[in-house]
């Protein structure tokens, strides 16, 4: 099969993820049937599984279901 059957879902989950405010850009490949991204700015991720077994499920990860979160840069003192 591969990549090939998974494209649909793929593109709505990085939808899903860009709606909620997460940092992402290309999906990276984990396995032969395993796919994530991971949000550059607060480190969610979300997972796909092409072939999951009957107790997985084909699309998780918190950066699915939760809003990212910013870290907060500190301002750097200057010494003068």
């Amino acid at each position: 099969m591969g990549i090939f059957s998974i494209l649909g879902l793929m593109e709505e989950t990085k939808n899903t993820v860009l709606s909620r405010g997460h940092n992402v850009k290309n999906w990276l490949i984990l396995g032969n049937d395993c796919y994530a991204l991971e949000c550059a700015d607060c480190k969610k991720s979300v997972m796909i599984k092409e072939n999951p077994l009957p107790n997985e499920i084909k699309v998780g990860g918190e950066a699915a279901t939760v809003n990212c979160v910013k870290p907060v840069k500190e301002k750097k003192l200057r010494k003068k």
